[in-house]
């Protein structure tokens, strides 16, 4: 039972939720939400430091109030990145939040970027919300790659890839899961492949034929995924809700609607070179042509017909280095990896952050300056002069 503190906490921040979605939400959601809400507080109140000890405790009712209150601020954001209303909030969408706040994206009404212990604070809500949601609702374990509790801790996805890396990757991925051709196959050979584009297609073994073979070595998915992320530094949530329509071949840039830009405040126009407007060509033809794309404006999507996120893009480019002979053990490699490259390749080559900036679609310099790394090849040359 609730002592009286708790019950003025409760509700003080229920008050506080009603008074900033009584407009914004329509009446059954807005019946939904504060359901959710208050299980949410319960929750919070009653054993959220420890659910599932044998005694469970609950959190003060000072922090379980604030919680609940930098929860309600947070979730419009949250609602503008997945494109509306949801209580889902993925790990993806948390991952977000939490760089946008590393990042200074999300700041103070003035402009001004919180202090590290506000941002604790407001990572540490969406935390707890995802801790029930995973205790309560069966939703996704969340482990953050930092709740702000140290100023100097960076992002561990930063491990950077070099220069070379970077060409190799853009060659290797012409060959991308590509198979041996069909009349150069031994019987066992052909077996074998035949038994891997099956599990690739979603079909029977039997039911693949040779026009597979050659699909398999044609398709400039990956290609065109690949070149516009080394030029454009796409995060994966970027990718994840890419469209058709972003892409202007004619001017070889991707023109993010303001609508749909991760920012929600302004329309990006980014260029790629004309090397990668040639694969993604290439690929907008096939994409056409194929049915899995017919109810879908989204320019990629995996093999299983769903949005590319996280996971599967770092497993991606995980997979293509080994195949390029990248090493990757002891590295720490993420999608991320890739923007924080190119950052800091054209900071070698231009003296204009501000460039570098549009190109990775910061609000902020100070955002782009994180992203750029000296590489160890230019550290050694200028060692060198010295």
């Amino acid at each position: 039972m609730q002592t009286s503190t708790a019950q003025a906490s409760t509700l003080e921040a229920r008050d506080v939720l009603q008074n900033m979605y009584q407009e914004t939400l329509g009446q059954r959601r807005k019946t939904d939400f504060f359901a959710e809400m208050n299980d949410f507080l319960e929750w919070m109140l009653t054993s959220g430091l420890s659910p599932t000890a044998r005694n469970p405790t609950g959190y003060e009712p000072s922090t379980a109030t604030n919680n609940l209150k930098r929860l309600g601020r947070t979730l419009p954001r949250l609602w503008k990145e997945h494109g509306g209303y949801t209580l889902i909030v993925t790990n993806d969408l948390a991952d977000w939040y939490v760089e946008q706040l590393e990042d200074d994206e999300i700041t103070k009404d003035s402009g001004e970027p919180y202090a590290e212990s506000t941002k604790r604070k407001h990572a540490c809500a969406v935390f707890a919300y995802k801790r029930w949601r995973a205790d309560q609702r069966g939703g996704d374990v969340w482990r953050p790659h930092t709740l702000f509790d140290n100023e100097q801790r960076e992002r561990p996805m930063a491990d950077p890839i070099t220069l070379d890396e970077r060409k190799a990757l853009r060659e290797a991925v012409l060959e991308y899961e590509s198979v041996t051709q069909y009349n150069n196959c031994t019987p066992e050979e052909r077996d074998r492949i035949r038994a891997l584009l099956a599990q690739r297609l979603g079909k029977p073994k039997s039911e693949v034929t040779p026009s597979d073979w050659k699909d398999a070595n044609r398709c400039w998915k990956y290609p065109s995924l690949f070149h516009v992320t080394l030029d454009t530094a796409l995060r994966p949530i970027e990718i994840e809700r890419a469209k058709v329509g972003w892409v202007n071949l004619e001017a070889n840039r991707l023109e993010i609607p303001k609508d749909e830009s991760t920012k929600n405040d302004v329309c990006w126009e980014t260029p790629f070179n004309s090397r990668t407007g040639v694969s993604l060509e290439k690929w907008m033809e096939q994409r056409a042509a194929d049915p899995a794309y017919d109810d879908t404006e989204l320019l990629w999507l995996t093999r299983e017909g769903n949005a590319f996120t996280s996971g599967p893009l770092g497993n991606r480019l995980r997979s293509l280095m080994e195949e390029a002979g990248i090493a990757i053990a002891g590295r720490d490699i993420s999608w991320y990896s890739l923007r924080h490259s190119l950052a800091t390749y054209l900071a070698t080559i231009t003296n204009n952050i501000e460039e570098i900036r549009r190109q990775l679609r910061h609000k902020c310099i100070e955002s782009t300056l994180r992203y750029i790394h000296p590489p160890d090849e230019s550290v050694r040359d200028h060692l060198a002069q010295l």
